[in-house]
């Protein structure tokens, strides 16, 4: 058995009722394989930073669960066949983070201001982006990535990822950033999966 994260992006047009069936789908799959979830977590609705089928938006539904090698290939065989998920990517590792959350204070907050302005006809959600600014401001010493209370380079971590990439979506260099060998392929691994779930 081993740890697993599997981030589900599920097309844009499908109701409340559905994510919660395409959860509850999914939950029962890596049950009856003889998983154990050990938390799920609704990204919500998220601009895609490029079409994916035809979807500029996805709704983004995250599993961290251990299971073995039949867990995986169930949950792969299903992916494979259902219509209502657009992008899929399984990560292993040795140990799993339970508690930091990138996506969920972002999500809840414009949440409670969508109902602000629903009454008004408008959604705000739609406005939804992942992507924030870069400062552009790099040590040129120290390795910013290596230090004790450096940020984890993870790929939910779009914040931080975009702080280490060109505005035409290159990643920089480490003789700009100072970033250290071992920081700088890890990086680079890092911001692979979050394009390929259309975070950056």
């Amino acid at each position: 058995m081993a740890f697993y994260e599997n981030t589900i992006v599920a097309k844009q047009d499908l109701s409340e009722k559905d994510i919660k069936n395409l959860v509850k789908k999914y939950d029962e799959i890596i049950k009856s394989s003889s998983g154990k979830v050990i938390k799920i977590e609704e990204w919500g609705l998220l601009n895609l930073s490029k079409k994916i089928n035809n979807n500029k938006k996805g709704f983004f539904i995250h599993f961290k669960f251990e299971g073995a090698k039949d867990t995986l290939d169930k949950i792969k065989d299903k992916i494979n066949v259902d219509s209502s998920v657009i992008r899929n990517l399984t990560v292993k590792y040795k140990k799993l983070d339970k508690d930091t959350e990138y996506f969920k204070k972002k999500w809840l907050r414009m949440k409670r201001k969508n109902r602000k302005f629903q009454k008004r006809g408008v959604n705000v959600l739609n406005n939804l982006s992942l992507f924030q600014k870069n400062d552009g401001k790099f040590s040129r010493k120290k390795c910013p990535l290596s230090s004790k209370n450096a940020p984890v380079i993870d790929y939910k971590n779009v914040s931080l990822l975009k702080k280490y990439m060109s505005d035409n979506g290159k990643i920089m260099s480490s003789k700009i950033t100072s970033v250290s060998f071992n920081k700088q392929r890890k990086l680079t691994r890092e911001i692979k999966k979050a394009k390929l779930l259309g975070l950056i």
